[in-house]
């Protein structure tokens, strides 16, 4: 136990919360120390205000530590923080989807959002993901977790208040993204053989040096070549392991390019249907919005519906009415989105319309064939409703007695 004087020096934070003691209750005073090294330390809150914990960290890291509002405990977390400024996107996503389980993907995108839902730039990464034919939600959730941390770091000092730490070393990968980088590796080996040949040029010139002295110069030779000799054979078995690594991962290549060209040549009709169908993943169409001879008045209304169902600015490729103009009706507007995923989160917040000014309703753009049997479906069930007479011959729809629906053209005038 330290004497009072020694405790005040050492920790005066918590000397000053502590009660003044008496006479009898002061401890016995200490020798004094010579060389007393003294860390920086800082108090930090934990989840509990109720009390504190000391952080020791050295002289050099002091500076950053200070800042440090909040600690967050998590091993995939701190990775991606340490690793998302020294590595490229896909090879970070590429270890993390491999060495983390989707368990773990989910808990730290959970605690993300816990932690920066005050945040503006953060809310559209924190949707719900599930899987699609393109990828798994784990990556998907995977691309959430780093794009919140680019958003959060676009504001001012917030990242720099929070640190991220692991407490598990089990969990973290042993290497870091970019040792994964082929190139990366062979380059590490060219560095290694200059290394070798300037050691074996160095030992040549000390060998030459010091021939005036046979004895000395004969065993200092046949300890350098026997030095060179070893290093020798572990630059050849490295070599070799790195050869069998490349011609492996060459067979791999080659594969997965048979692969691909198997199923590109597999079903021609298949592709050509593809390439002749037309790409309406990313479109949806928008209903009632009123004509203007300005182009530029009506998008702007678009652009206020989009807003208002996601809360925040939507990235249009293109947009246009389609049909013939008719003073009596409203032509619908064919809407072409950034991506589907913003598709998604569209039509998922499509009832919060019913706030928006005017009748303005947005559904999926879909094949003529697909929209024409829902509207056909839609005019059968409402007429049987209504208790009239519906008869439906070759994909025509007849309401007592009139054709009004066909599959084939639609609506009969």
């Amino acid at each position: 136990m330290l004497c009072d004087s020694c405790e005040s020096t050492r920790f005066p934070y918590i000397t000053a919360q502590c009660p003044v003691l008496t006479d009898q209750q002061k401890s016995k005073p200490c020798e004094p120390a010579s060389n007393v090294q003294r860390s920086h330390i800082m108090e930090t809150r934990t989840a509990d205000t109720s009390r504190s914990l000391p952080v020791v960290s050295s002289s050099s890291t002091a500076k950053d530590i200070a800042k440090v509002k909040r600690v967050i405990c998590n091993e995939l977390l701190a990775y991606i923080c340490f690793y998302r400024d020294n590595s490229n996107a896909t090879a970070l996503r590429r270890v993390v989807i491999s060495c983390f389980s989707a368990e773990d993907v989910s808990e730290a995108k959970k605690l993300m959002m816990q932690e920066f839902e005050s945040i503006a730039d953060a809310r559209p990464f924190f949707t719900k993901r599930h899987n699609s034919t393109s990828r798994s939600a784990c990556e998907a959730e995977i691309d959430d977790i780093i794009s919140l941390f680019d958003a959060v770091d676009t504001q001012q000092q917030t990242l720099d208040k929070y640190l991220f730490v692991a407490s598990d070393f089990n969990q973290l990968p042993k290497f870091g993204p970019e040792e994964l980088n082929v190139s990366a590796v062979v380059d590490r080996q060219v560095r290694m053989e200059q290394i070798i040949q300037n050691i074996s040029a160095s030992m040549d010139e000390l060998t030459v040096g010091g021939s005036g002295r046979q004895g000395d110069a004969a065993l200092s030779q046949q300890c350098t070549q026997q030095a060179v000799n070893d290093i020798q054979r572990q630059l050849d078995g490295f070599n070799s392991a790195m050869n069998q690594r490349l011609d492996h991962l060459s067979a791999i290549c080659c594969q997965l390019a048979e692969t691909t060209r198997a199923g590109n040549t597999s079903s021609p009709s298949r592709l050509q249907h593809r390439v002749d169908a037309k790409d309406r993943s990313k479109n949806i169409i928008v209903f009632g919005v009123a004509e203007d001879r300005s182009a530029v008045v009506w998008r702007q209304t678009v652009d206020a519906a989009l807003r208002h169902v996601t809360g925040s600015d939507i990235d249009v490729v293109d947009m246009y009415r389609i049909g013939r103009f008719v003073d009596s009706k409203v032509r619908p507007i064919v809407v072409t989105l950034r991506s589907a995923w913003d598709r998604r989160i569209i039509l998922s917040n499509c009832r919060k319309l019913k706030d928006f000014e005017g009748r303005v309703f947005i559904v999926p753009d879909e094949e003529p064939d697909v929209r024409r049997q829902k509207v056909f479906d839609r005019i059968k069930k409402r007429a049987e409703r209504e208790g009239k007479l519906v008869v439906v011959a070759n994909g025509v729809l007849s309401v007592d007695g009139v054709n009004v629906y066909s599959l084939k053209d639609g609506r009969i005038a």
